[in-house]
């Protein structure tokens, strides 16, 4: 109940109901990061305020979702029906979902039957997968679905594609993709699966070239500027990353997430100040999250306020890996090594794979004379890709 009261107070006294600033969340995006906690009352609350404010289709379907997660179905058949009006087809199936769940068949098949006739519809074999609908199996009317003419056969490849990069098996889906982009090239989802399966390889350059020409053809796909943004990130490539999710953030409110990816490539690009900005508009509407937390601490001590880094880091709940690595970086910016060298090993105990910590560790060592030893550090920095640590290597002989 605590919680729920904070994120009322905080839009009742914080946030102006406008719309998206650089310097504020909205009442939207913190109706969508109530919901994602889990507090469905306090998120109705804030979504009406929202809608109050400005009806929009993403707005009206996260009422709808909101409503749908309450069991109440028709009232998020209604919003999902609405935001169908304000932009043709964008709730795609759960408008039919909703009416089925309500037990409304007649207004049930009559949505199914409408989003079979939409271009971006799934398989019939999916339709009738989906356990929403096994109240609409017993009406004759089902079978109108059933006789329905299928997806063609391009798209099935696609929706068995998603399912093999989903299972790792992303050889058998790299064939079909290849198929399909070579008969169907203006596909935009068969690039961006491609992107993706790409992506968990590890192949970023060609990542990007895919999820690239998908946003070519279609370039105002929140998703895919999203996972232009994490693939960007994963290249280093810090100003760049930053830049595409407050572009995902400006062409979907509701890319709430996307704060995190900014304030994560501003601390990495060394922009300071805006990554303590993003964290903090990120932990207005999910405050307990420990990543954005040490971000916030991170980034305030490298601006040489210690103090203020560590009463914000002594805030979080747990003490994990990411924890101990942000308070070590605080204590090395404040020369009390042994400290720092001390948490670092804490968080190296907890999470092996925090290969820059070997970066700070071994200036720790350095500055306490252990030259030997930070220079193993470097070196183990190096060896997994934290090529910084030449940097260190070079000045610190």
């Amino acid at each position: 109940m605590k919680k729920l009261t904070t994120y009322l107070f905080v839009v009742m006294t914080l946030l102006p109901l406008a719309a998206l600033s650089q310097d504020t969340v909205n009442t939207a995006q913190l109706a969508c990061a109530t919901f994602k906690n889990g507090f469905l009352d306090s998120a109705f609350v804030l979504v009406n305020s929202a809608l109050s404010e400005k009806s929009t289709p993403q707005r009206m379907i996260l009422k709808g979702d909101i409503e749908f997660n309450r069991n109440n179905y028709a009232a998020a058949a209604r919003c999902y029906l609405a935001a169908d009006k304000m932009r043709t087809g964008i709730s795609g199936i759960k408008t039919a979902e909703a009416y089925a769940l309500a037990v409304n068949m007649d207004s049930a098949f009559v949505a199914l039957n409408a989003y079979c006739t939409t271009a971006d519809r799934i398989s019939s074999a999916k339709i009738s997968a989906n356990l929403a609908f096994e109240n609409l199996k017993s009406d004759s009317r089902w079978q109108n679905i059933e006789n329905q003419k299928d997806i063609n056969p391009a798209l099935k490849q696609l929706e068995t594609a998603e399912h093999l990069i989903n299972t790792n098996r992303r050889g058998n889906a790299f064939e079909l993709l290849n198929k399909v982009i070579k008969s169907h090239p203006s596909y935009h989802k068969a690039w961006y699966l491609r992107a993706l399966a790409y992506q968990s390889d590890n192949n970023y350059k060609s990542a990007q070239s895919d999820i690239e020409h998908a946003l070519k053809l279609r370039s105002k796909n929140p998703l895919y500027i999203n996972t232009l943004a994490e693939i960007l990130f994963a290249q280093q490539k810090y100003t760049k990353a930053a830049e595409t999710w407050i572009e995902a953030i400006k062409v979907d409110e509701m890319m709430v997430e996307s704060y995190l990816g900014v304030a994560k490539s501003l601390l990495l690009d060394k922009n300071y100040e805006g990554a303590e900005k993003y964290a903090r508009l990120y932990l207005l509407m999910f405050n307990d999250n420990a990543e954005a937390v040490s971000i916030l601490s991170e980034s305030l001590a490298q601006q040489g306020d210690c103090m203020s880094a560590l009463k914000v880091l002594n805030s979080a709940k747990s003490k994990d890996a990411m924890f101990y690595r942000s308070r070590g970086i605080i204590y090395l910016k404040s020369e009390t090594y042994q400290f720092a060298i001390d948490d670092f090993n804490r968080a190296i105990d907890l999470d092996c794979t925090l290969y820059d910590i070997y970066l700070h560790r071994g200036l720790a060592y350095y500055m306490l004379g252990s030259k030997d030893a930070a220079k193993n550090d470097w070196n183990s920095a190096l060896k997994h890709r934290v090529y910084k640590a030449n940097d260190y290597l070079e000045k610190y002989r």
